[in-house]
């Protein structure tokens, strides 16, 4: 486990030097975020401010709206781990007033692929018929998935309460770094897929509620219009294809 986090802060930091070469500033900021996430898994709370401070610098330099709503999630994050909830909060406020200006997922698509490359291989142009999918638009993909994986890991009917606590769970991963377009490749946690794919009606029709009550309190009324309980039971049934395939469970979103 040690070797695959140092290896990940290796990639991280490569990609900040290279990208700082290249001038692709939003790239620096994924590994940036790299860098971040293993250095909460390490304790290395120097390495997390380093990196902090690496993200604030572009998004004050390039002014992009993407670079801003990361730094804004990461600020969040470090508040909860620090038990500053009331500062945590005005800070997700400030992220969801931040996305809806980077225009992010709006079309969302959970799709199940072989395996990472493969995943990979559709940033570009999306999934596509090729691969066995389900569609949904207006949700942060990676918050649903957060959200589906605290459900199963820490089963209750209420939606997290302070909300702050899922800004602090553990969030999907890129399969690819994402790109000045505001497009995301994430990939499930295998233990996601697999509780997914073994979940009963009940439970997803209970998920569905709490998801559904969560977003009706951030987003009001323009929250995603689409049938929750049949996207998550669409994406239960692909779990249970990725389970007995032996593949991955994805999220690709514009």
């Amino acid at each position: 486990m040690r070797d695959e986090v140092l290896g990940r802060l290796r990639l991280g930091e490569l990609t900040v030097s290279r990208a700082g070469r290249l001038g692709d500033l939003l790239s620096a900021v994924m590994g940036h975020m790299w860098r971040v996430q293993t250095g909460d898994l390490l304790g290395r709370l120097d390495l997390v401010d380093q990196a902090v401070r690496g993200i604030e610098e572009i998004a004050d330099r390039c002014g992009l709206p993407l670079a801003r709503w990361h730094l804004l999630r990461v600020r969040a994050a470090q508040a909860v781990l620090e038990g500053r909830f009331l500062v945590a909060r005005s800070v997700i406020g400030a992220s969801r007033v931040n996305c809806h200006h980077a225009g992010m997922a709006h079309d969302i698509v959970f799709f199940l692929a072989p395996d990472d490359k493969t995943a990979a291989a559709t940033r570009r142009r999306g999934p596509g018929q090729a691969f066995e999918s389900v569609t949904c638009r207006f949700i942060e993909p990676d918050s649903a998935i957060a959200e589906w994986d605290m459900y199963f890991e820490e089963p209750s009917a209420e939606v997290p309460q302070p909300i702050e606590q899922l800004l602090g769970w553990s969030w999907p991963e890129w399969v690819t770094a994402p790109l000045n377009d505001g497009v995301e490749v994430f990939a499930l946690p295998q233990r996601l897929t697999h509780a997914l794919a073994n979940a009963s009606s009940t439970e997803l029709e209970e998920l569905a509620v709490r998801w559904t009550t969560r977003l009706r309190s951030e987003d009001g009324d323009e929250m995603t219009d689409d049938d929750l309980l049949a996207v998550l039971q669409g994406v239960a049934r692909l779990a249970a294809n990725a389970v007995r395939t032996g593949g991955g469970l994805y999220s690709w979103s514009f």
